[in-house]
């Protein structure tokens, strides 16, 4: 007796990594399905709780071509807001993104330029990596948020270099206003 096993999935669809995770065990990693995920600030809550679990989330984001899987950039459960320089963000509002502090929208068209000159992490002994910072507000819906990075590794993908990806998501820190004069 034979038994033959034939799958649906279509052997042309590629599966891209992005983000240092994607060289760990696969028994560490833990999916984060977006389409369950309310609002970015639930998005936050679950890196982070995988995170403090000692696993790997990821991020699988799937298109007409694949799968691309992002490995969320976390030093530790609860990070603390950080600035590389300000260039490596894109804030996320009402689904579109916008350079950081700004009102100017990111023209997705340009955004294979950004990623070369905004989004490369440059070390003592030159390039180092990509790296984004995806801010938002916690009640952000999360359709923008999936668009956004799937035109992001769309863009990247066609940029020729072996360096990596990665992507950090962060919350929209607010301005604090100094304490009053005496």
């Amino acid at each position: 007796m034979s038994v033959l096993f034939s799958g649906c999935e279509n052997p042309e669809l590629q599966i891209k990594k992005y983000g240092y995770g994607k060289e760990a065990n696969e028994n560490l990693f833990a999916s984060i399905n977006l389409s369950k995920t309310n609002n970015y600030g639930q998005l936050l809550d679950k890196i982070r709780l995988t995170t403090c679990n000692d696993s790997i989330p990821q991020i699988v984001l799937k298109d007409e071509n694949g799968k691309r899987i992002i490995f969320p950039t976390a030093a530790d459960c609860n990070p603390p807001p950080f600035d590389p320089q300000i260039k490596h963000y894109v804030t996320i509002l009402k689904g579109e993104p916008y350079y950081p502090g700004s009102l100017k929208p990111i023209n997705l068209d340009s955004l294979n330029w950004i990623i070369q000159n905004n989004y490369v992490y440059k070390g003592n002994d030159g390039y180092r990596t990509y790296f984004v910072v995806v801010e938002s507000n916690r009640n952000e819906k999360i359709k923008g948020i999936k668009k956004f990075l799937i035109q992001l590794t769309k863009a990247f993908d066609k940029i020729d270099t072996k360096l990596n990806l990665n992507i950090a998501f962060w919350e929209i820190v607010p301005n604090i206003p100094p304490p009053p004069k005496e």
